[in-house]
């Protein structure tokens, strides 16, 4: 076992005396109790292989080209990290575990002299949806399903007693607000920006007519709100 107080400590799978390298491949996370223990009976980390997927290495394609296309601007401010230096800058900084106080470590800061407790998120969302269609044929089809209609809840816009609502328009819906993510008939589904529904007062279903929803504004391809950290 190991004391849950430890601090975690990072372990060089092939020792630097040996000449291994501060690549990730070559690095272990451990905690500071289990890593004496390493040394102290000279015991060997043997990490498991991880499958290689074509979006890693695209990935790693896109990450080099970016940090070249950045250095022309920025020079030698550019440089890469890594999430376990992510992960012991935060500890560090005593910070839980969120994509911000992530964000906030990287930076490379070393004191924090004021607790955040509002963030602003941003989500990028899709204006259309797409109709179901094939350009292959599915199991048991003679031919493609090239030539299907449109359903007419994946419209993107309905007009109703001459106002128009569309997809992503911010809404109130009681005292609750959100964004219209699809419509059915003259009723519309509202979420809030983290993709949970809004649904009238005292009513099970999720479907909110337009008639009890107040237009807010509307939105491009990318919605924000100020929300509590």
């Amino acid at each position: 076992g190991y004391d849950k107080a430890d601090k975690w400590h990072v372990h060089h799978i092939k020792h630097r005396s040996q000449g291994g390298t501060n690549r990730p491949s070559n690095l272990a996370l451990t905690h500071e109790s289990c890593h004496k223990e390493l040394h102290r009976k000279n015991l060997k980390i043997k990490k498991t292989s991880i499958k290689r997927l074509t979006e890693c290495a695209h990935f790693n394609s896109l990450r080099l080209r970016l940090k070249d296309m950045l250095k022309e601007t920025y020079g030698d401010k550019v440089s890469f990290t890594y999430g376990y230096i992510t992960k012991i800058n935060r500890e560090r900084l005593n910070l839980p575990k969120t994509h911000y106080n992530d964000a906030i470590a990287i930076t490379g800061i070393t004191d924090i002299k004021k607790d955040i407790n509002e963030i602003t998120v941003i989500k990028q969302v899709r204006k259309k949806k797409r109709s179901m269609h094939e350009a292959t044929a599915r199991k048991g089809r003679n031919k493609p399903n090239t030539d299907s209609i449109r359903n007419k809840k994946n419209t993107k816009e309905i007009t109703v007693h001459g106002r128009k609502y569309a997809l992503w328009d911010k809404v109130k819906v009681g005292n609750k607000k959100g964004y219209i993510t699809g419509f059915t008939g003259n009723a519309c589904y509202v979420q809030d920006i983290d993709g949970n529904y809004i649904k009238p007062d005292g009513k099970p279903y999720k479907q909110v007519s337009v008639n009890n929803i107040k237009h807010i504004r509307r939105n491009n391809n990318w919605i924000t709100e100020r929300k509590a950290a």
